[in-house]
Order: C-alpha cells, then structure tokens, then sequence
C-alpha cells in the first residue's frame, strides 16, 4: 500500500505544488518583499532566533518603544513551534535571514497541506474529489503566505482535526499524542480563540449530527486512557502546562505592565487586548470598530468576478469550479456530511458579521471575543476550507449519481448552467480570459463524465487544469500589481543580538537637528503597542525632550528630590525642564521610596553626567535583551539611571546582593551606586520564568518528535473514511 500511496502524493499532491511555487516565486524569493502582517511577524520571529542561538530567551526588548516586556509578542508569534528551527537550521547552510524565513513559510503552508488532503480523504473518500479540494485551497489560500500571519493558526488546526479524526478511527498513541501536540501549539499562538471557536462550534455540530457515533467516541476515548493511564497522564499534562501559558497572560494584560492604546481605546474590559467596537478617533483619521475587520465587510471579495487584472495579494480568488458545483448539485439530494458543513459554515459567518445581532449577542455575554478583531480570519482559517470540503463533497454526490448514466436531461442542465454563469461572466468588466477558460473545461470535464468517458487520468487532469489555470493566471496579475512594492524595509541586518550598549566617544552629538537615529530607526510604534510610563512619559513632554534625554543610555546624578504626584500628567512641566536641561536630579516617587532614598551630594553640579564608552566610571561588561551587567568606579555615591523604560519585572543586584530597584523620572530604571569598584547586574525576569519557557520549549520539540516516531511505527496513513457518513 505504502508505495501507491507514495506515487498519489506526489503526483497528486506534492507536483501541484510546485506548480504554485512557480507561480508565486516572486513573492517566494524575496523580490516582492513581504507585506502587511507577514512582514511583522518576520522581525518578531527573527528577533526572538536570533537571541535564544545565543542562549537568551528574551522577556524584554530594550530596542521596542523605549524598553516593553516582550510576552506579548512571543505569545502572538507562538515562539514554543518547534518548526521555527527550520529557519535556523536553514540559516546555517548560508540562508539570509529573510531567505530563511519565506522558505519556512512555504514550507510550513505546505505542511497544512497536506493535512488539509490527507483531511478530505478521510472525509471525503474519493481520491478526484479530495485531490480537488487540495487543489481549490492550494491556490486560494496561498497569497494570505505573504500578507498575513494565518499560516501559524491553520496549520495546527488542520492537522488537529486530521489527528482528531483517525483518534476516532483507530485510537492510535500518535493520534492523540497528535491532538495535544496541536492544541497545545493553538493555545500558546496568539489568539488562541480564533482556533478554538471553530473546533468548539464544529465538534458542537458534529455531536448534534451523529450523536450515536459521537457518544461511541467517548467510549473509545475513555477506553484508551485506561489502557494507556501513563501515556494519558503524560500528554495532557504536556497540554495542560501550555494551557498555562495563555492563563498567565491573560492576568499579564491586567496588571498593566504593557498598553496597547491603538486596540484597547475606549474598552471596557480590564485587559488590554480587550477591543473597543465603537469609537472613533476624526483628528488622526482613525476608527476603532469591529467592522473593520468584518469577516465580509474587508475588501476581500471585490474582484472574484471583475477587474482581475487590479488584484492584489488581499483579494480572494478562487478557481470558479467552486461556484459552478453548487448549481450543478441543487438537483442532488442533500447528504449529512454536506448539511453538517452548511451549517457550520452558515454560523461561523452570522456570528462574526459585527451588524448583525447574533455577533452582538456573541459578543456581549462570550467574553473571548472582545479580544478578537481581525474577524476576516475566520475566513481563511475555516469558512474557505469547510466551504470548499461541502463543494467537492456536492460533487461527489453528483458524480456518484450521475456519471455514465448519459442522462439527456442532467446535460442540458450542465451545459445550462455553464451558459449561463459564462454569459454572466462576460458583463463583468475586466474578467480574465483564463477564467472564462477555465469555465469552459468544466463544462468539458461534465460533460465527458456523464458520458462515461472511463479515462480517470485524462479526466483528473483535465480537473486539474480547470482548477489551476485561472488562480495561476491571477497570481501574475498580483506579481504585476506589486511591482510598485519596495522590498527595501526587509534589509537583512546582521543581527538583533545587541552587541553595541554606549556611545562610542564623548564627541558623539546628536544628528539630524536633535534626532538620535538609533533611536528614530528602531522598530516600534506607541499607538499599537508601548510600556506604560514610557508612553505617559512621551505624550506628556513631547517627542523632543524625551528623545534628547534617552540620547545617552546611562547617566550618573547626584542628587534625588520627592515628588507627590508621580505621574507625568500632573507634573509635567517640571518634569519637561528637568529632562530637556539635564539637571543634576532626579525625580523619585515620594510613596513609593525610602527616606535614604532621597540625598543630596552635589547640589552645585548642575549637569547630569552622560556615561560613553570612554567613561572611566562606568564600563560595560555584558548587554543583552534581558541583562545589564556595568563595572562602576566611583569616588562617591550616586544615581545611575538607565533610560530604558522602568517595569517591575526588573531587579538590580550589586556586588551580588539585591538592591532596590527605583522608577525614575517617571518611566526609567535607577539605582543609588556607593562609591569603589562594583558589579552592577541589571535583570529581567525571574529563573522560575527562564525554567519554565525552557521546559515547554523542549518540551514541544521532544513531542513532535514523539508524534512523528509513533506515527511511523503505527503508520500515518488512514484507508477508512472518518466516521461522519452521509
């Protein structure tokens, strides 16, 4: 069996998809750059491997908005994928980092792939209709590679239910190693809920539409785990520790170390990844709504039909077969498998149409989905593919019912309905000829099927081509339509690993009119996402003053006042003249310091002194993103401040002995420094934390490793359909 199916997967699998790399290598090799999202996630995933191949798992970014804890994008990336080290493992065989990471992801969407075929065999049990639907979501899916970040969710949720599927089949241990191995990659990928709304409300259809085999389900289940009680035990406790990992930033975004002013403007929930669905903001032309992000109301259907030859990588296109079917299988009675995906289908979409009052009622009393505003990916990571399993499933009714019985009356009504939706092609303005094409060999391929014409391979090819040439051609017109894209913002920098800390010489000035351009090129953006008193600071005193103060990263005081109200909205005057001057003080929160904490040792030096790298005082023995380590030589005490945003996470130790950390000047990091010669060790986070996100990271490498040991041993492949029968 094995080699048979061997050769299906390569011809009917693995050779259309070199077809569609071809088609889309210019977004595949870097010439089109990546855009939207995708080129965000590419720096986040390219800031936390470069960091952890030197050994630092980085909590912190000193480079983003003046210092954040970087939690939030390490759980939006999902940083625990073991397949993020094929990006390393190709960077050291000579791959530029952004070569690296676009094979990664073509890579990594082909994986879904061939979950989503090896899914529709199972389902579908045809080898014509599941390699079509393979074929419909190759080619629709694909331009999402390289404007959006989906891949990262349906790549596990694919395979979950794959996983899910032969679990109930055959309650194998790769498959329900395979079902936690997958959840637990969706729980620790931001946001986990997008996934989890589609497995809760299918599975929820799918108890309503065979409760007999679902209830035969759960005695297979429960019959393995007692079979298996050490296996049971060790996978969902693997499960429940990455379940941790969400729980713990859940409570993170309420404890106010980070802010996102841009998405959770006019919230009212605590956390700050809850969303607002209703404000607006006219002076910066911005609106925060839901509808925005509405899983119908994006601009991605504009061109399925007209204007082609305009498409952008955000328009969805889909091989027109997709809509003939449906008309073509009005006359077939409806089976089960068809009316659960339908139903599925029609909910996942009421619910998240924000105007209508099922998404309302949703989102008043489900609290998940005030965190949830890109609403449109539920078009890709389900509505697309359930839509496309009930089409081909419509199909194979329709060939199972009607091919070589030569019946006069099913011809006419495909040669009908094949007129028809050609001539309503032809008043649309600017549709391809490759659509019209492409409408065309449908009709031949019914045609010759109702006949009976026996050749299966002429007939699949002659499917294939109906499939592929329209989404081909349109991949051109996206390549032609991006040629006013500048690939320039990928530059492949050498490294985020920070290996510069001070300024190389006291002659150092600041360019460009007061513009410190290490400061003005980082990464970051204050809107969307900031440390709260470095942004309290900013809007308070103005980008000037701020960017003039943070120019040198370490400074040295002398002197230490209190002040009452330690905020930058209530003193910011104070505060503007005290940064802008450089005075020798510091501003201390009175109730949150020590009386010792205020002195005054050279009232009559009136400039803070800027520590370079030529300083004497201060020398800089190690920085990375979450350590600080300096030498200080001092003839007396004083103030070392570090103008990198203040988070309680940090702690400060001085010659090894915990010292107390102080937020100063509102939103930087300081410490009262005696005099000789000390260590001083600046550090984020806690070893309980570092342990821990070593274990899971370990941890999911070791069980994807499992599940590909067992899965051989067992053997991956499922001859037998899922169970959901017609």
């Amino acid at each position: 069996m094995f080699p048979s199916v061997l050769c299906e997967f390569f011809l009917l699998v693995f050779l259309p998809f070199i077809v569609w790399v071809t088609a889309w290598w210019g977004h595949i090799s870097g010439k089109y750059g990546l855009m939207g999202d995708a080129f965000n996630y590419y720096w986040d995933s390219r800031f936390f491997l470069d960091n952890i191949s030197h050994g630092i798992y980085p909590l912190w970014n000193p480079d983003y908005s003046g210092g954040v804890v970087w939690n939030f994008f390490l759980r939006r990336m999902g940083e625990f994928n073991p397949f993020y080290w094929i990006i390393s493992g190709l960077k050291v065989f000579g791959l530029g980092a952004i070569e690296a990471h676009l094979v990664f992801l073509v890579l990594y969407y082909f994986l879904g792939l061939v979950g989503f075929w090896l899914l529709a065999r199972l389902f579908l049990k045809d080898r014509l209709t599941s390699t079509g639907a393979y074929l419909l979501l190759l080619f629709c899916w694909g331009g999402q590679l390289f404007y959006c970040f989906d891949v990262l969710q349906f790549v596990p949720l694919v395979w979950f239910f794959y996983f899910l599927f032969v679990f109930a089949l055959e309650a194998k241990k790769h498959s329900f190693l395979g079902v936690c191995f997958t959840l637990a990659l969706i729980v620790t990928t931001y946001v986990p809920f997008f996934p989890l709304t589609v497995i809760g409300s299918f599975l929820f259809f799918v108890f309503l539409f065979y409760m007999k085999e679902s209830l035969c389900f759960f005695g297979t289940a429960k019959n393995f785990m007692r079979a298996h009680k050490f296996f049971t035990v060790m996978s969902l406790g693997f499960l429940l520790l990455a379940c941790s990992l969400p729980v713990n930033f859940y409570f993170e975004s309420r404890g106010g170390g980070f802010v996102l002013p841009n998405r959770h403007l006019g919230a009212t929930d605590k956390s700050e990844v809850a969303l607002t669905t209703n404000v607006s903001n006219n002076e910066k032309g911005i609106t925060y709504a839901n509808k925005v992000w509405d899983i119908i109301a994006y601009g991605n259907f504009d061109k399925v039909f007209s204007n082609q030859k305009d498409m952008t990588i955000s328009n969805f296109n889909i091989a027109y077969l997709f809509f003939i079917v449906p008309l073509l299988a009005i006359i077939n009675p409806v089976s089960r498998r068809s009316a659960l995906l339908l139903v599925s289908w029609v909910f996942l979409i009421l619910i998240n149409i924000t105007n209508g009052r099922l998404y309302l009622f949703v989102l008043e009393h489900v609290f998940f989905y005030r965190y949830m505003r890109m609403l449109q990916l539920f078009l890709w990571l389900a509505v697309v593919p359930m839509a496309i399993l009930m089409v081909m499933e419509q199909m194979r009714v329709f060939m199972r019912n009607h091919e070589g019985r030569k019946d006069i009356k099913v011809m006419l009504y495909v040669i009908a309905v094949h007129v028809l939706f050609f001539a309503g092609l032809l008043t649309q303005q600017g549709a391809s000829w490759s659509s019209c094409l492409s409408v065309a060999m449908s009709l031949v391929f019914f045609i010759l099927a109702i006949m009976g014409y026996r050749a299966r391979g002429a007939m699949a090819v002659m499917l294939w081509f109906s499939l592929m040439i329209q989404p081909i051609t349109f991949a051109y017109y996206i390549d032609r339509n991006c040629l006013g894209c500048s690939p320039s913002l990928l530059h492949d920098h050498a490294s985020f690993y920070q290996t510069h800390f001070l300024l190389p010489q006291r002659t150092s000035v600041m360019p460009g009119g007061g513009v410190n351009t290490s400061i003005a090129d980082q990464r970051g953006d204050l809107d969307y996402y900031a440390n709260p008193w470095v942004s309290g600071l900013q809007q308070n005193i103005g980008q000037v003053n701020y960017r003039q103060f943070i120019f040198n990263k370490l400074l040295l005081f002398d002197n230490t006042i209190p002040e009452d109200h330690f905020s930058p909205d209530k003193f910011s005057s104070k505060l503007s003249t005290l940064l802008s001057s450089r005075k020798n003080c510091v501003l201390l929160p009175q109730a949150a310091s020590l009386p010792e904490d205020f002195r005054s040792l050279a009232p009559r030096v009136l400039k803070a002194q800027a520590v370079y790298d030529d300083t004497p005082e201060v020398k800089v023995l190690l920085f990375d993103a979450n350590t600080l380590q300096l030498q200080t030589s001092l003839d007396h005490p004083r103030f070392l401040l570090w103008t990198n945003g203040y988070h309680p996470g940090w702690k400060v130790t001085i010659d090894g002995h915990e010292n107390r950390l102080l937020r100063a000047d509102c939103a930087f990091k300081g410490v009262w420094v005696p005099q000789g010669i000390h260590k001083i060790i600046f550090r984020f986070g806690t070893p309980l934390q570092y342990a821990a996100d070593y274990i899971l990271l370990i941890g999911f490498i070791v069980t994807v490793i499992m599940v590909l040991i067992l899965g051989i041993k067992e053997g991956f492949m499922v001859e037998k359909g899922t169970g959901i029968e017609n």
